[in-house]
């Protein structure tokens, strides 16, 4: 019998403090969970799913994540936490370096660990606003300081946290998110033709059309000794308004079926209301999340007026 400290230990489920039951002996059983909740991003999902069933084996590593805003890089781990609760997501845009002030540190996310456990999988989130250069009046590069720590974390060190010991990160898997946006429209740019010349099309190109490549990080500020740890590029693909719409009318993973669970209420919504909240949203480019945001506000305003008017929640709203 296999201990739970053994690199080759796999558990057949996981720990009794999630919330879905599956096995994790099977990649395809990660994978099939996830695109019932994450819609539309398959291959990101694949990639995830991997990540997971790979650290449980001890092949733990970095990775990055790119992919335009709100179109699931974050949530998907969110997600998994439902079936391997040792993921922690941390916002990584107002880090500072050692030395520097402010109390977000390259090592803070390990407050959020339990005692004694350093299998977990750490979620680096809005990395690229981190990595993105940033200049001291002397010349010196903030964000490049800041990256070689995360290489130290990446390569393996001891965290030692007062009143909860000691964290090995060598038996941790790091993901930095970001949607590298920037790099991603130069990159659009630099790829458009312009019509120019005999027999020539004018061919414009979208951001993210093409995947970003480790050396597309390096040129967005990521220094080349983390980029060169990185085992892959992970990519979320920009969604399109009907992807919107049906994410919000018929996938599994609907914010309204989110909604409805979260407020106890059953919602009766046409498919007018929800197509201009999918086209707000898509034209906002802030999200599937941002659908959810939107119903909220809805919610929130129709509640107050049912207890304004008969004092009660009511048990079912139209939109």
């Amino acid at each position: 019998m296999k201990n739970f400290y053994d690199k080759d230990y796999v558990p057949s489920t996981i720990s009794d403090t999630a919330t879905v039951d599956i096995d994790l002996s099977n990649p395809n059983n990660i994978f099939e969970y996830l695109i019932s909740k994450v819609g539309y991003q398959d291959d990101y999902c694949k990639d995830v799913a991997m990540i997971l069933w790979k650290h449980i084996r001890g092949q733990r590593g970095a990775y990055f994540v790119s992919g335009p805003s709100g179109c699931g890089k974050t949530y998907t781990w969110e997600t998994l936490k439902s079936v391997y609760p040792n993921i922690v997501i941390h916002d990584a845009s107002s880090i500072s370096g050692s030395g520097w002030s402010g109390s977000n540190k390259v090592t803070s996310f390990a407050a959020q660990l339990k005692p004694g456990d350093s299998d977990y999988i750490v979620v680096f989130d809005e990395s690229d606003k981190l990595f993105t250069p940033r200049y001291e009046k002397n010349g010196g590069n903030v964000s490049a300081d800041i990256a070689s720590e995360f290489l130290k974390l990446v390569d393996g060190m001891i965290i030692d946290v007062k009143d909860k010991g000691t964290y090995d990160t060598s038996k941790m898997t790091f993901i930095f998110c970001g949607s590298f946006g920037k790099q991603a429209e130069e990159i659009s740019k630099e790829e458009s033709s312009s019509g120019f010349g005999f027999g020539q099309t004018a061919q414009k190109k979208k951001a993210y059309e093409r995947d970003l490549t480790i050396q597309d990080l390096i040129d967005a500020g990521v220094i080349r000794e983390l980029a060169s740890r990185a085992i892959k590029v992970c990519h979320v693909r920009p969604l399109s308004e009907d992807d919107y719409k049906c994410l919000l009318k018929d996938h599994s993973g609907s914010p309204v079926k989110v909604l409805e669970k979260k407020n106890d209420i059953r919602l009766k919504l046409s498919d007018k209301f929800l197509d201009k909240v999918a086209s707000n949203a898509y034209r906002s480019g802030l999200g599937i999340r941002n659908c959810g945001n939107q119903i909220q506000r809805l919610i929130d305003d129709k509640v107050f007026e049912n207890f304004r008017n008969n004092g009660t929640k009511p048990n079912e709203i139209s939109l």
